[in-house]
């Protein structure tokens, strides 16, 4: 969830990239002679997300749930009932989408609220916009060897694979104000 604050020339941009990059190797070796491969694929999937003039909007990663209703019985005695959710797979992947919020929503997640950060362009009588970015950043590494030596020959194939998450924030803010930057409770976003 984002928005941008109400006033003419502001303007909000959140973007993400989502890298995977992994390397698939192997080599052979007989008494010293011997060959080898190794290959590298990557994907890259970036998004922008633009809230200009006091717009509300939330990105949401859309998702295919499968819920199920079961219950379950001891020796034929019913006990209890439940539903079970996990994600279902799908053959094509769906883009994060973007909508905006009704009022009521911004209500319920903007109650509860925390001051994340404060930009003080008060001071600044000037007619040029205050520009502001942050970037957040995680990576995780996996990497697994196997090998094997026998008789003088050896076999390796090596897998690595590397995601990263990038998340950017810009605002452009116009002078002569002092802007509070506030987080919500209930779910992940910012909002002035």
């Amino acid at each position: 969830m984002f928005n941008s604050p109400d006033l003419p020339g502001a303007k909000t941009t959140y973007g993400e990239t989502v890298t995977q990059e992994g390397d698939l190797g192997w080599k052979i070796e007989v008494l010293g002679t011997g060959f080898g491969t190794d290959v590298t694929v990557g994907v890259k999937n970036a998004s922008k997300f633009v809230s200009s003039s006091g717009d509300w909007k939330l990105v949401f990663a859309p998702l295919k749930i499968r819920v199920v209703k079961a219950s379950l019985y001891k020796r034929g005695a019913f006990q209890r009932s439940f539903l079970k959710a996990e994600l279902a797979e799908t053959d094509v992947r769906e883009a994060n989408g973007l909508r905006s919020l009704i009022a009521a929503e911004r209500q319920e997640f903007t109650s509860g609220a925390r001051v994340l950060d404060n930009f003080d362009l008060s001071g600044d009588t000037s007619s040029d916009k205050a520009k502001y970015s942050r970037t957040y950043t995680m990576k995780g590494n996996f990497e697994s060897n196997l090998g094997l030596k026998i008789f003088g020959l050896e076999a390796s194939v090596v897998a690595k694979c590397t995601a990263k998450h990038t998340a950017d924030v810009m605002f452009e803010l116009p002078p002569g104000r002092k802007y509070e930057l506030r987080g919500p409770s209930s779910i992940s976003g910012f909002f002035f």
